[in-house]
């Protein structure tokens, strides 16, 4: 079974937005942290409403715990009899236990510990989510009991060594059972979890056997009440723990023993599994939250040193945990809303070429219309001549923005995507497809070919015997896209070829192996956080969580500074794949608290002169967006272009009402070239840059931005700076390079990320972010 490597297998894989440098939510106040700086050594009082919660779960726990509590009062007895049978049954069995085990090194890493990370897609791949059980190992190896033993109670004294018996044999269960769901023997699996669920229980009575009276008692002491305490709550962790492992290893029998080819899972439907899955996780999800309640409780102080780290580590690990488990369920929701379980949907996928770049990924050359309900494609259309055999239908004649007469003054749908915010240019799409004669739809989803390319890497190739070739990740868009261009045009079809691929490359997918399936879905997850696929959805709710999500390609709204380097080849050819392109970014706070950013961007042709199609100008509209209100104080290096190139509209032509709400009034500075309009929340520095193949050239912008850093304020000496490095959808991975510098009456105190030090590079694959808190003299 091949394991899915990304398109750079240089890059880590990526689970979580703040892995990439983004918190979350998009959007902090750093000042928050600042009076946190000085009380860091003051612990923070315990919420009132969170104690309570907590005793709340655990008088749930224990309710639970009492009503199988002569049942397990019978197996105590039983297991007395038989100890010294299991402890020989357990030494000849250890030998056996020394084969090799899986281990998990990501999920031990200290410096993952802690963070929250974004809920797999892969929730469906049956393999790689039988290693989702992993965690529960983990968490359940470092569950030791900790006792310390204490003259004040003689019978918690005699029954510890039985205690800490039930609680290694539940554990080694606990293992057992992880190692066996690995490698998907999932009744085994099922079987070591009970043992362990009902072994944690059975520890938990033998602690109860102590006289009720005595053991509140002794709860109210300085040190034997923690220690008791803290005993019973990692006795209900680990509990809590195997019975969720329990709960999902049947879930992922169930979804394993799944044959997608079988009629009866047609007609039953995909969405029908998903529900069953969302009911399966249900449970699980809340036993890991009562888990969590509980580790919550145990107090490290009494922990013995041998064990103190891999508590803690648990106590780490099971919010990411819980958090984990809560994104999957929400996801497999909106999944459900998406695949249509309720009622058919209609949508319309685009086919974005980013070797020819646009605002939210590349130029419309290609569409399809797809049906699909409960999960099942029901159908797939294709124009054959492309984007071109709707556009031609256009019924209304609409003067297109300024920078596109340099093509066609007439706007239309190949060119509707000239916002950088997806769900604005995604429902200008929609108007001109239903002008264009188009059924109305209930969302866009747009690819770049490389979505394709990365599909075929996991398919391997696909034979289209109609056109005498066999297509490949190697070749795809050579074929598809280029020898379209060039030897189907005779036909008028020119993207017949995709109408007819898109079938045969979905039947391959539902073909492949549960373990490769797993790779496309994870493949999938890595092509939206990158921004190569984009989701539009006319229902505003599901649009609301696909945006929390980050799929939606939204304009971000940030509190303080703010960039995106937006390019649009307009005439320059399917030249952007050999563009490398550098992004220099400098913000000086001065002493007064202003703030004057400095953005150089370097372009650099790489085209190649016996590549008929690289081998020609790039000709780009270059936008930068930045904090609205921001003031420009120098452009240079923009290209100026001969304002005869431009085409004029028809008399007739109407000027787009929506194109003017947006865009609203733009300021052409003659002598720079440097155009200036507010939209989204920013304001815009629009020019030209051209640049021939071989030759590379450098644009300078400089602005102060719209607010300043508080000098002023005695009783408050911290404020912070935070900038949001947001990128272009379908762009080829531009590095981004920040430098930060401040006047002498500053001094940074807090900075994300931790080693930040006013110097901040990486590839923007992924929205980047840093931030840091300042303290003034």
């Amino acid at each position: 079974m091949s394991q899915y490597q990304p398109k750079n297998p240089t890059r880590k894989q990526r689970v979580s937005p703040e892995y990439y440098g983004v918190p979350q939510n998009n959007v902090v106040d750093l000042r928050q942290i600042a009076a946190a700086q000085e009380q860091a050594a003051t612990p923070e009082p315990a919420k009132v409403s969170k104690r309570l919660l907590r005793k709340e779960a655990r008088l749930l726990a224990k309710k639970e715990k009492l009503q199988k509590k002569e049942e397990a009062r019978q197996r105590i007895e039983k297991l007395k009899k038989e100890n010294l049978l299991k402890k020989e049954k357990n030494k000849k069995q250890k030998p056996l236990k020394k084969t090799k085990e899986k281990k998990s090194s990501q999920r031990l890493d200290p410096a993952m510990a802690g963070k929250p990370k974004l809920a797999p897609v892969g929730i469906f791949s049956w393999s790689n989510l039988a290693k989702s059980i992993t965690p529960f190992v983990i968490i359940g190896l470092i569950l030791i009991l900790p006792f310390s033993s204490s003259a004040f109670y003689s019978k918690l004294t005699n029954i510890k060594g039985q205690i800490i018996d039930l609680s290694q044999n539940a554990l080694t269960s606990l293992k057992d059972g992880g190692s066996k769901a690995v490698s998907m023997d999932f009744e085994g699996a099922n079987q070591d979890f009970g043992e362990s669920v009902q072994q944690f229980q059975e520890a938990q009575v033998q602690l109860n056997t102590i006289n009720g009276a005595l053991l509140e008692v002794a709860k109210l002491l300085p040190i034997a009440g923690d220690e008791l305490s803290s005993a019973e709550n990692i006795l209900i962790a680990g509990e809590n723990l195997a019975g969720a492992a329990q709960d999902l290893t049947t879930a992922f029998e169930t979804f394993n023993n799944l044959d997608i080819e079988n009629e009866d899972f047609d007609e039953i439907g995909i969405t029908n599994f998903l529900v069953f899955g969302h009911s399966s996780l249900k449970p699980a999800a809340t036993k890991i939250q009562l888990a969590r309640l509980a580790m919550d409780e145990v107090n490290l102080d009494v922990i013995p040193e041998d064990y103190k780290d891999n508590i803690q580590l648990a106590q780490e690990q099971l919010p990411a945990l819980e958090n984990n488990l809560n994104q999957i369920l929400s996801l497999s929701e909106t999944l459900l809303t998406i695949l249509g379980h309720e009622s058919p949907k209609r949508y319309l996928l685009l086919f974005q070429n980013n070797r020819e770049i646009r605002p939210t990924g590349g130029f419309i050359g290609s569409l399809a219309l797809i049906d699909i309900d409960k999960g099942k494609v029901k159908q797939i259309e294709v124009p054959g001549g492309g984007v071109y055999d709707v556009s031609g239908n256009l019924k209304v004649d609409l003067t297109a923005p300024q920078p596109l007469h340099l093509v066609n003054p007439k706007w239309e749908l190949q060119d509707a995507n000239w916002w950088l915010d997806f769900p604005a240019s995604a429902e200008k799409i929609q108007w001109f497809y239903e002008k264009s004669g188009g059924p109305s739809v209930d969302g866009i989803i747009t690819l770049t070919p490389d979505v394709i390319e990365e599909m075929l890497k996991i398919t391997g190739p696909i034979e289209m015997e109609e056109y005498n070739t066999v297509v490949d990740a190697d070749n795809f868009y050579d074929i598809v896209q280029v020898e379209a261009e060039k030897k189907y045009d005779e036909t008028q079809e020119s993207k017949k070829i995709i109408g007819d691929l898109a079938p045969k490359l979905l039947d391959k997918i539902f073909s492949l192996e549960s373990g490769e399936l797993g790779n496309i879905i994870f493949m999938l997850n890595n092509s939206l956080q990158e921004k190569d696929i984009l989701l539009y959805f006319n229902d505003k709710f599901l649009e609301k969580e696909i945006q929390d999500l980050g799929w939606g390609g939204e304009i971000k709204d940030t509190p303080q500074d703010y960039l995106s380097v937006v390019n649009t080849n307009i005439a320059g050819g399917k030249t952007d794949a050999v563009m490398e392109e550098v992004i220099e970014h400098d913000a000086e706070i001065k002493s007064d608290g202003s703030i004057v950013d400095t953005v150089e961007i370097t372009r650099t042709h790489k085209g190649e002169e016996t590549d008929e199609f690289t081998n020609v100008k790039n000709i780009d509209f270059l936008r930068l967006y930045v904090p609205q209100g921001s003031e420009i104080i120098s452009a240079e290096g923009l290209s100026i272009i001969d304002k005869d190139l431009f085409l004029d509209p028809a008399e007739d032509s109407a000027y787009d009402e929506d194109l003017k709400n947006i865009s609203g009034n733009i300021i052409v500075e003659e002598s720079s070239g440097v155009r200036i309009n507010n939209e989204f929340g920013k304001t815009v520095f629009g020019g030209w840059l051209e640049i021939e193949p071989g030759q590379s050239k450098t644009v300078k912008f400089s602005y102060r931005l719209p607010f300043k850093l508080n000098t002023a304020d005695i009783l408050n000496k911290y404020d912070s700076y935070s900038v949001y490095f947001q990128k272009q959808p379908g762009s080829f991975d531009s590095l981004i390079i920040s430098n930060l510098t401040t006047a002498d009456n500053f001094e940074q105190v807090w900075q994300y990320p931790t080693d930040f030090d006013g110097d901040f590079s990486s590839i923007l694959n992924v929205d980047r972010f840093y931030g840091v808190v300042l303290r003034h003299k």
